[in-house]
């Protein structure tokens, strides 16, 4: 009997341990998430807005002078502490004025936070972070498009070279069937040309051979016709 009371005994003090630790963690305060991140780089400087994520919800109104931003000389930047309504955990901070190239800021945020239920944050917190060196971003981005342009004017005549060295090659390849075309159409242009200089010879040698048929007969008909005539003049007298 005795043990089963210690066994209940040392139930409920465990559970009554894990409860109370289970409520502390809900009502502690701390900071969950923060952009820009500690020691972050390369951040704008133009539009720039800090947002702050608590394991609480915030009320902004009553914790305005808890937050700050500083250069790295100490100065005081200005700032709008501005709430997340459908986030009451997050604050925004809005940077009133643009923030100067290649230059480490400092997020402040006082120990006196304190959420919704009266809890405080305890100790002070800082984030660190730098802007952007624009400068340099454009040198690399103009030296970049530079190199782009060359490697296209490259790659251009590269391909231009390629094809002009694939045409010659292509002119050079002998294609068999092709040529063996082109012989039989010459030797059979030759033949057709061969035949029509006979052709041509034979009508010159037909048209002369008919040509001298008609001198000749023309001949023999004058010497005729001059017979008639010596006979006609000697039956006269």
């Amino acid at each position: 009997m005795k043990k089963k009371i210690l066994g209940i005994i040392t139930i409920i003090v465990m559970a009554g341990a894990v409860f109370g630790q289970t409520a502390f963690a809900a009502g502690q305060l701390e900071l969950v998430s923060a952009f820009p991140e500690d020691g972050g780089t390369g951040y704008q400087t133009i539009n720039q807005m800090a947002r702050l994520v608590f394991s609480q919800p915030i009320e902004v109104t009553e914790n305005e002078s808890c937050f700050r931003v500083v250069d790295g000389e100490g100065k005081e930047q200005p700032i709008m502490v501005l709430e997340q309504e459908d986030e009451p955990e997050r604050v925004n901070l809005l940077f009133e004025n643009e923030l100067d190239q290649n230059t480490e800021y400092e997020i402040l945020i006082d120990g006196a936070l304190t959420d919704t239920q009266g809890n405080q944050l305890g100790e002070d917190v800082s984030i660190s972070f730098k802007t952007k060196n624009a400068k340099t971003e454009s040198l690399v981005t103009t030296v970049l498009m530079i190199l782009m342009f060359v490697v296209i004017i490259f790659i251009t005549f590269r391909e231009q070279a390629k094809m002009q060295q694939e045409q010659q090659e292509a002119g050079k390849k002998v294609n068999p069937y092709k040529e063996a075309k082109r012989e039989a159409e010459k030797r059979l242009a030759q033949r057709k040309k061969e035949r029509d200089q006979k052709i041509e010879q034979y009508q010159k040698q037909m048209a002369q051979k008919r040509g001298e048929q008609t001198g000749q007969s023309q001949i023999s008909g004058q010497g005729q016709k001059a017979g008639q005539n010596k006979n006609k003049s000697k039956k006269k007298k």
